[in-house]
């Protein structure tokens, strides 16, 4: 049922030189200083073990290497044999690809982060760069081992979870300490929490081309869009190209408006990023969004640490319908600029698209408690609290809702539903007639109707829609046993 709004809601956004032979001998004896070390999290994203995730303790691999860590419960299930295959096999593509500047001594720290599906593919075809050298060539060389190893062999038969999540760490030159990964400081208390982001966000420097490119691709409200200008500044004036590629109500205006703070030189890599960013936009405005994704994924090699090209990736993984692809990619987002409304709505929007209601219904509050006026944290939410139960909650989100943006019929069904579970039939059925009338093909919406009618007494307009629900899904028992 989600992917109508999910989709309606989008199309709203999108409107809005090797040498080999020669260096043979000088790369064998370099090799043993590029230390691979692997970092193994085994995290499942279902809602049922969630909290066990978090409760568990760390423990470590033990028989493998001390530098191995499995940070989450992984049951009864063995990874050692699987783990060191694994590392085997991406330290040898890692050997085979490394860069000359490696070998003649270039250090670097690079933390890769992705996701084996049980049959041993990529969740998700481009690795996360969660931790960058800075240096092109040793990053493009540790996302290439990855890339390059995979298929990888299967999941251990007694795993349970779809995936497992699992985080490299590759070492050019660098001591083994240095692979370490920070432990999780305490849960901070709720004035702690308000105190850090507003120090991370006053920290958050101003907008380059690049982040300021790819924090409008992900569509954000103007006034938003708008407010965190004004919050940020930016260190150049964006020229004709640049606007006219947001024609979108108050954009243009706000963009000539926008003066820059300091002007600054950027890197090569950022502005090479930066064109394929702007490839990637046109391509998804056109709805081509397999080339969109290629050309974010080699942006991303560029510029793994730009939090709005992973914000803009996921807008368009969404569009796509590759849900969990988008959660990673918002994910990522907020670990680089925690404090942003718009990664949070992508976020709560994917995992409600995933049926992960009480993670959506977290990250649509963290949204909304940044910029109150996040529509698509509110749908997000208002879905949430109905799925989960919590009806009464619903009904003033959704009312705000519908309020704010009457076109998006979607919030009416769940509005109607939360209504009529909360004793207000007259008014639910009002909704679900008024959804009805615009998505005639949704089978849950007759039968929400449905019932509604029933408990009014309305017991043939009640059938009728029964048998709509029915026709429309004749494989669901429930209908067919309303519809007789």
């Amino acid at each position: 049922m989600l992917t109508p709004p999910l989709a309606q809601m989008q199309n709203c956004r999108m409107q809005k030189g090797e040498r080999v032979l020669s260096q043979a001998a000088l790369r064998v004896g370099r090799l043993a200083d590029c230390v691979l070390i692997l970092s193994v999290l085994c995290v499942v994203f279902s809602l049922s073990s969630l909290q066990a995730q978090v409760k568990e303790s760390a423990t470590a691999l033990r028989g493998f290497s001390p530098s191995v860590e499995i940070l989450t419960p992984t049951g009864d299930v063995d990874f050692r044999d699987y783990v060191e295959h694994l590392c085997m096999k991406v330290r040898s593509n890692w050997f085979v690809i490394m860069p000359e500047s490696a070998a003649l001594g270039d250090k670097g720290r690079v933390v890769i982060r992705f996701q084996i599906q049980k049959d041993g593919t990529l969740l998700v075809k481009e690795p996360t760069v969660e931790a960058s050298s800075k240096k092109g060539p040793l990053d493009k060389a540790a996302v290439s081992a990855i890339r390059s190893s995979a298929p990888f062999q299967h999941l251990p038969e007694g795993f349970r979870g779809p995936y497992i999540e699992l985080r490299f760490t590759f070492l050019y030159n660098l001591p083994l300490e240095s692979s370490r990964v920070p432990d999780t400081p305490p849960k901070a208390t709720k004035t702690e929490t308000t105190v850090a982001h507003s120090s991370i966000r006053e920290e958050q420097p101003p907008f380059d081309k690049l982040e300021l490119f790819g924090f409008l691709a992900a569509g954000p409200a103007n006034s938003y869009a708008s407010q965190v200008i004004e919050a940020r500044g930016t260190n150049f004036a964006p020229d004709a190209a640049f606007i006219a590629s947001f024609p979108f109500p108050g954009f243009p205006e706000m963009l000539k408006n926008t003066k820059p703070l300091a002007a600054t030189t950027t890197s090569p890599y950022r502005d090479a990023a930066y064109e394929l960013l702007r490839q990637a936009w046109n391509a998804k405005q056109n709805r081509q969004l397999a080339p969109a994704s290629e050309s974010y994924q080699k942006a991303l090699l560029l510029a793994p640490d730009s939090a709005t090209l992973h914000l803009a990736y996921a807008d368009s993984l969404l569009l796509s319908q590759n849900y969990a692809a988008a959660e990673a990619q918002a994910r990522q987002s907020l670990k680089l600029w925690p404090e942003n409304s718009e990664a949070y709505g992508l976020l709560a929007l994917s995992l409600t698209a995933q049926k992960q209601f009480a993670e959506a219904e977290s990250a649509s509050r963290e949204a909304l408690r940044i910029f109150p006026e996040n529509h698509y944290a509110m749908f997000a939410l208002g879905v949430s609290l109905t799925h989960e139960g919590k009806y009464a909650e619903a009904v003033p989100v959704l009312q705000k809702l519908i309020a704010a943006v009457p076109k998006m019929a979607e919030s009416r069904k769940f509005l109607g539903i939360s209504l009529f579970e909360t004793g207000e039939i007259d008014e639910g059925i009002s909704q679900l007639d008024l959804y009805e009338k615009n998505a005639p093909a949704d089978a849950e919406g007759h039968y929400y109707l449905g019932a509604a009618l029933r408990s009014k007494g309305r017991s043939e307009e009640a059938h009728a829609q029964f048998v709509e629900a029915f026709r429309l899904q004749p494989n669901n028992p429930q209908y067919e046993a309303a519809a007789k």
